[in-house]
C-alpha cells in the first residue's frame, strides 16, 4: 500500500475511533444526567436552597468588604462569644489523618485460575485435535476443505499465541510435561504476587499496603513488598524455572518463556478509588480546630493589616448578627416546601412521555428553578433599565416587567410534557413570581397566570409539526398579555390618565409574548437533550427523508428504504386505530433498520438478481449477519443523536422472534442426532415494551411477507395478517406492550384497509395487454406515432 493510502488509513481509524469514543462518552454522560433525574430528594434540597436565594436574597445584607492582607478600616470588636474555625490548623490536621491510611491494593486470585484453566484447556483441546488429525476423518470443513491445525488451535483458546509457538506445541504433541510445567511457573509467579508498576508500589515500603483479597473479602497489611513480582522480576523467575525444564532447544524454551510472559497480568492492582475515599473519610471523621474569641474581644484594629483568621471572625459576628433574615427564610423554605409537596401529589397518576413520577417531579422542579432564576434577571434587567433612562414613560419599572417572558416556562413545560402537567407547575410558578417581584397588588400573579394559561390553551388546539408554529404561539401570548394589561388598567382610573404610559406597557406586553417564544424556542431543545425528551416538534423534523442518515438509507440501501416507507405508513394507521402515538410510530419506522446500511446486500429487498450471498454461508453466520443490523442501526442512530425511544424501536422491532429460515435450513443441513440451538437463530430482543412497539413489530412483519404474495385480495391479506398476529402472539412478543384482543383487532383492520388500498386491481387499459408477454398493439391517434418501449 502506498504511503497517501496508508495515510488515509490511518485518518480513518483515527476517526472511526475518535467517533467511538465521543459516542462513549456521550452516552455516559447522558446515563449520569438520567440517574441524577431520579433523585428526587437532591432536586428537593436544590429547588429549597436555589429558590429561598431567589426569594430572600434582595434582603440580605452585605458583609464586610474584608480580606486577607487587605487593612482593616475600623476597628472589629467581638459582638459576643465565637467560636472561629481555624481553617489552616484543620486542613493540617486533615492531611496527616490522610496521610495515615494505608494504600490498598486489592489481589485478585481469580486472574490466576483463569490463566491455569486456559492453560490446561489448550493442552486437552490441543491433544484430541491432534488425535483427530491422525484418525481417517482429520481435520476438514463441511466443503471438505482441509482446516490449518495451528489456526484451529489458535482459534480455540482464549490465550495468546504465535504461529511459532503453536507449531512449537504440536511438534511436542502437547505434551502433559510441558503442560505441568507451564501450569507449575504460573502457579509460582501468582503466588508471589504480580504488580504492573512495583516502582509505585515501593513508594509505600516504608509504612506498607493494604491488601484486599477480593475471592475471600478478607483484608490485610503487607510490609514486605519487595516479594511482589514487577514485570522484569516475572520475566527472570519465568526463564529461571524453565531451565529445569526436560531437554529442550534455547529457541524452544524462549518460546515458551514468551508464551507465558504474554499471558500474564498483574494480579495485585492499585484501588484508587478505594484508597481516596478512606483518605477522605478519615478527613471529614478528623474535628474541626477552633479559635475562642470572648464577647468585647477586639478582634483587628483600624490600620492593622487583617490575617485569616481575623477576617474569619469578623465575617462570624457579622454573619451571626442578622438575626432579622430568619422569618423570612423560613416562610420562604415553608412555601417551597408546601408547593413541592403538592407538586408531589398532583403528579399521582400522571403519565408524560413514559417517565416514571420521581423522574417527571426532578425535571418539574429544575424547570421551576430554571423559571424563577430567568424571572429573576428579568426583574434586575427591568431595574436597570428603568434606572438608566429619565424620559418619560420610559422610568416605570411595572412596564418593562410587563416585557418579561412570565409565561415562557408554561409554554416550555407544555410543548414538553402536556397541557395536563403543565398545569400545576404554572400556577405554582405564578404564585412564587408574585413573591419574587412583590408587586403591592398582585398584578405579576394575574398576568402570569393569564399569558400562561392562554399558552397552554393554544398548545392543546395547535399542530406543532415545525418550530416557526411557536412564534405564533409567542404572538397569541402577547394579545393575551395586552388584554390582560387592558384589563388590570380598568381597574385603576390613573392608567387612562396616561396614555402614553398605557401605550408603553402594551407593547411591553407585545414583546413579552415575542420574548416567551424566543425563550422556549432556545430551551425546549435544551430541555429535549438534558432530560431525552422527545417531542411531536422533533419527531416531525427527523422524519424529513432529505436528513443524512435517512438518505443514505435511500441510496445504499433503496429497497430498505421503500420497505421502511410502507412500515411507517402501516405503523403510523395502527398507532392511530388504537390511540397510540402515530407521530412516534411514522418517524420510528423510518429508522427501524438502518442498520442494514452497512451490508445492504445482504438483505432479500437490496438484491437486484444475481447470487445470494448467503447460499454460500452456514446459516448460523447468515442468522448472525441478519441479527447484526439491530446492533448496527443502535450504533448508527445513536451516532446522529437519534432520540431514545428511535433507538427503542430499532432494538424492539423484532423482539426477540426467530429467523425460521435460517433455522429450518441449519436444521436439514444437520448430521442426524445433531441438535440446533434456536437460541442461536432468534434476535437479540429486547421484546416490545410499550403499544408503539408492538404495532410496529407488527406492520414489520406483515409489510414484508405481503410482499411474498401473488394473490393480493383482501381474503389472502386478511389471512396474512392474522396469521403474523398469531405467530407473535404465540411467540410471546407482546406480552410487554400492553395491547389488548380489541387493539389487535383494531390494528389489523387498520392494516387491512392500507394494504387492500395499496395493491387495489385497476381495469385493463383497451389495446393494452400488460398480462401478456408480448404487449398487444396500441391504438394510435390519427396523424400521431406512438413508440411503445
Amino acid at each position: 500500500m502506498s504511503d497517501p493510502e496508508q495515510d488515509a488509513a490511518e485518518r480513518a481509524r483515527f476517526r472511526q475511533d475518535a467517533n467511538g469514543q465521543w459516542l462513549s462518552l456521550r452516552l455516559a454522560w447522558q446515563r449520569g444526567i438520567d440517574r441524577t433525574l431520579e433523585m428526587r430528594w437532591l432536586w428537593l434540597g436544590l429547588f429549597l436552597v436555589f429558590g429561598s436565594w431567589l426569594l430572600v436574597a434582595d434582603l440580605i445584607q452585605r458583609a464586610p468588604d474584608v480580606e486577607v492582607g487587605a487593612i482593616a478600616t475600623r476597628e472589629y470588636t467581638a459582638p459576643r462569644d465565637l467560636l472561629v474555625p481555624d481553617e489552616e490548623a484543620t486542613e493540617e490536621r486533615r492531611t496527616l489523618a490522610r496521610g495515615a491510611v494505608l494504600q490498598v491494593y486489592d489481589r485478585d486470585q481469580s486472574i490466576a485460575d483463569d490463566v491455569d484453566a486456559a492453560l490446561h484447556q489448550l493442552f486437552v483441546d490441543g491433544r484430541d485435535l491432534l488425535d483427530l488429525q491422525r484418525s481417517e476423518t482429520g481435520l476438514a470443513t463441511e466443503d471438505g476443505e482441509e482446516i490449518e491445525l495451528p489456526e484451529l488451535i489458535r482459534a480455540s483458546t482464549k490465550l495468546t499465541l504465535t504461529r511459532a509457538q503453536t507449531d512449537l506445541l504440536i511438534s511436542l504433541g502437547f505434551d502433559s510435561g510441558i503442560e505441568e510445567a507451564l501450569r507449575d511457573v504460573v502457579a509460582r509467579v501468582y503466588r508471589q504476587g504480580v504488580v504492573s508498576d512495583k516502582s509505585s508500589l515501593l513508594v509505600n515500603r516504608a509504612s506498607g499496603i493494604s491488601v484486599r483479597y477480593l475471592e475471600s473479602g478478607e483484608e490485610g497489611v503487607e510490609v514486605d513488598l519487595f516479594d511482589f513480582l514487577g514485570t522484569e522480576e516475572v520475566a527472570d523467575l519465568v526463564r529461571s524455572e524453565f531451565r529445569t525444564v526436560r531437554d529442550l532447544r534455547t529457541a524452544a524454551r524462549q518460546l515458551l518463556v514468551d508464551l507465558v510472559l504474554a499471558n500474564l497480568t498483574a494480579n495485585v492492582q492499585p484501588n484508587l478509588r478505594e484508597t481516596q475515599r478512606r483518605r477522605e473519610a478519615a478527613a471529614e471523621e478528623t474535628q474541626a480546630v477552633f479559635t475562642q474569641v470572648r464577647r468585647g474581644q477586639v478582634i483587628a484594629r483600624r490600620g492593622d493589616v487583617l490575617t485569616r483568621s481575623e477576617v474569619q471572625a469578623i465575617l462570624s459576628a457579622v454573619g451571626g448578627s442578622g438575626g432579622g433574615l430568619f422569618f423570612p427564610w423560613l416562610g420562604t423554605v415553608l412555601l417551597l416546601s408546601l408547593a413541592s409537596f403538592a407538586l408531589w401529589l398532583g403528579l399521582r397518576g400522571e403519565e408524560a412521555t413514559g417517565r416514571t413520577r420521581a423522574r417527571l417531579f426532578c425535571e418539574l422542579l429544575a424547570l421551576l428553578i430554571a423559571g424563577l432564576a430567568f424571572t429573576k434577571f428579568g426583574l434586575w434587567t427591568a431595574t436597570a433599565l428603568s434606572s438608566s433612562v429619565e424620559l418619560e414613560p420610559f422610568t416605570s419599572v411595572r412596564s418593562y416587567l410587563a416585557a418579561v417572558p412570565m409565561a415562557s416556562l408554561a409554554l416550555t413545560m407544555g410543548i414538553l410534557y402536556g397541557r395536563r402537567v403543565a398545569l400545576l407547575p404554572t400556577l405554582m410558578f405564578a404564585i412564587l413570581a408574585e413573591r419574587l417581584v412583590g408587586s403591592e397588588d398582585s398584578w405579576i400573579f394575574i398576568y402570569t397566570i393569564a399569558g400562561s394559561l392562554a399558552a397552554l390553551y393554544m398548545i392543546e388546539h395547535t399542530q406543532f409539526k415545525q418550530r416557526s408554529v411557536i412564534l405564533r404561539v409567542g404572538l397569541g401570548i402577547g394579545l393575551v398579555n395586552v388584554l390582560t394589561l387592558l384589563t388590570l388598567a380598568a381597574f385603576s382610573r390613573e392608567a387612562f390618565a396616561q396614555p402614553d404610559r398605557l401605550g408603553f406597557d402594551m407593547l411591553c406586553g407585545l414583546l413579552g409574548g415575542a420574548l416567551c417564544a424566543a425563550a422556549a424556542s432556545f430551551g425546549v431543545p435544551v430541555c429535549e437533550s438534558l432530560f431525552s425528551i422527545t417531542t411531536q416538534i422533533k419527531l416531525v423534523e427527523l422524519s424529513n427523508t432529505n436528513l443524512p442518515l435517512l438518505r443514505r438509507l435511500a441510496l445504499e440501501a433503496p429497497g430498505t428504504f421503500q420497505h421502511s416507507l410502507m412500515v411507517a405508513n402501516l405503523g403510523k394507521a395502527g398507532c392511530e386505530a388504537i390511540g397510540a402515538d402515530a407521530t412516534l410510530a411514522y418517524t420510528a419506522a423510518l429508522y427501524h433498520d438502518v442498520g442494514k446500511i452497512p451490508r445492504p446486500e445482504y438483505f432479500i429487498e437490496n438484491q437486484r438478481g444475481g447470487a445470494n450471498p448467503h447460499d454460500t454461508l452456514a446459516p448460523a453466520i447468515s442468522a448472525r449477519i441478519l441479527a447484526s443490523h439491530i446492533k448496527d442501526g443502535v450504533q448508527l442512530a445513536a451516532r446522529e443523536r437519534l432520540p431514545r425511544p428511535l433507538l427503542d424501536v430499532i432494538e424492539q422491532h423484532h423482539g426477540t422472534r426467530k429467523m425460521t429460515y435460517f433455522y429450518e435450513r441449519a436444521v436439514s443441513q444437520a448430521d442426524d442426532g445433531e441438535t440446533v440451538p434456536e437460541a442461536d437463530f432468534r434476535y437479540p430482543g429486547p421484546r416490545p415494551q410499550d403499544r408503539v412497539n408492538g404495532v410496529l413489530m407488527l406492520a414489520d412483519g406483515v409489510e414484508a411477507a405481503a410482499r411474498t404474495l401473488t394473490d393480493t385480495s383482501a381474503d389472502r391479506i386478511k389471512a396474512l395478517i392474522q396469521r403474523i398476529v398469531d405467530a407473535c402472539l404465540d411467540d410471546g412478543q407482546l406480552d410487554e406492550t400492553d395491547l389488548t384482543l380489541s387493539d389487535l383487532r383494531r390494528i389489523r383492520d387498520a392494516f387491512l384497509d392500507l394494504l387492500s388500498s395499496l395493491y387495489h386491481r385497476r381495469v385493463d387499459y383497451p389495446g393494452y395487454d400488460f398480462n401478456t408477454d408480448v404487449p398487444a398493439a396500441a391504438p394510435q391517434a390519427p396523424g400521431r406515432k406512438l413508440k411503445v418501449s
